[in-house]
């Protein structure tokens, strides 16, 4: 297909979905299933009845989301009660594959929770220095309600078990793989396309990594990276808590031009990132938790920071799969209940024609290739590879 549109989705009874999806299943009470019912009807009429299925799908979700959340904040007990619902059958699910989930965050709370807060009291004085602003969409979700965190991504909690969500989320995709083994499968394969359209830098290589986390995908790119000339690679999170803890991974393995640091995805100059300043730009796995505007934002950012002829790589969750498989109160109720409550507006993304608008050249767009691509089913993540053109082009 074109790289200038999306790639083509394979029929749905081909998808395969991963426990986050599984987690906001429709039918799951009497008002989504009476909301299905009567959209099924209402989607056969004008005008509903000529838009393309997954433009009325997504109409439809941003319809129901306010009276979903409405139905929700009735009772704000149970709500936080599913929440915890949804993350203890996250944490039960991973064991049974083999992911150490709770044993892995005990370890890390184990480390004294005193030496946590002083890392972390250090991570807000840095920020303060460089004149870091925490942007309003962050202080609504981010550390507002996330993921079934009521504090979002800023707690410890969410901060300890960040590593291990990951892997569990990405375990599908290769059945025949260890978790570990699975995500590592994964993230070799973006960054070796991702490198094929990295040219030999000059003197040392600068490789942003927007919205880091907790460094799952930051360690996996610097282990595809390390061969690159006088490499330095930055890890920017607006979790202050990620942080930390992906400092503390930093300097108890080795990891040299390796950092971490807290800040805003839209806002690098603080931070110290010049125009042409870096040679790639990484986001991972974090666009579906922000709002189309600050999407556009952080691409157009991305641009102003890459030299000439340098490369950026995308990968998120895969829209046309996402709208297929999931039923309107799936989509609602992962929004309603705060889970992502900007993912009504990720599904409006096209990830293609938004970076093209930022400037950049499109390069390579489809699928990691995995077990299940392989085997000729859809895929729940998809990438995108560009380049910002080269002066004098």
């Amino acid at each position: 297909s074109s790289l200038l549109s999306p790639p083509p989705t394979p029929p749905p009874a081909m998808a395969t979905t991963g426990q986050v999806q599984a987690a906001f299943g429709s039918g799951e009470d009497v008002f989504s299933r009476a909301f299905d019912a009567a959209w099924a009807v209402l989607a056969t009429e004008e005008p509903f009845s000529t838009m393309p299925e997954p433009e009325k799908k997504l109409l439809a979700t941003q319809m129901m989301k306010q009276a979903c959340r409405a139905q929700l904040d009735a009772n704000l007990d149970a709500k936080q009660k599913r929440r915890e619902g949804i993350l203890n059958g996250y944490r039960d699910y991973a064991e049974k594959q083999g992911i150490t989930w709770r044993a892995n965050a005990a370890a890390l709370k184990d480390r004294g929770m005193d030496v946590w807060e002083k890392e972390l009291s250090d991570i807000h004085q840095e920020a303060a220095k460089r004149g870091v602003v925490v942007p309003s969409y962050y202080e609504v979700a981010g550390q507002g309600p996330l993921h079934s965190y009521a504090e979002g991504n800023c707690n410890w909690e969410a901060a300890f078990d960040a590593y291990d969500a990951f892997l569990l989320v990405h375990c599908h995709h290769f059945p025949s793989l260890s978790p570990q083994g699975c995500f590592d499968a994964i993230h070799a394969d973006v960054n070796k396309r991702l490198l094929a359209h990295v040219p030999a830098a000059a003197g040392a290589t600068t490789v942003l990594d927007l919205g880091a986390g907790s460094g799952t995908s930051t360690f996996a790119a610097y282990r595809a990276m390390q061969h690159l000339t006088g490499l330095r690679m930055v890890g920017v999170d607006l979790s202050p808590h990620f942080v930390a803890v992906a400092r503390h991974r930093v300097a108890t393995g080795s990891y040299p031009g390796l950092e971490f640091c807290y800040g805003d995805a839209q806002a690098l100059e603080p931070l110290g990132f010049g125009a042409g300043s870096v040679d790639v730009v990484l986001i991972s796995e974090t666009t579906h938790e922000m709002p189309l505007a600050v999407i556009r934002r952080v691409f157009r950012e991305a641009h102003r920071v890459l030299r000439p002829g340098g490369a950026i790589g995308w990968l998120d969750l895969n829209r046309d799969q996402i709208l297929a498989d999931n039923g309107v109160a799936n989509l609602a109720n992962r929004v309603a209940m705060d889970n992502e409550p900007y993912f009504d507006e990720f599904l409006q993304l096209d990830p293609v024609a938004e970076l093209g608008a930022a400037g950049f050249v499109v390069q390579d767009a489809g699928y990691p290739e995995t077990e299940q691509v392989k085997a000729g089913k859809v895929c729940s993540i998809r990438l995108v590879i560009a380049t910002k053109q080269a002066s004098g082009l």
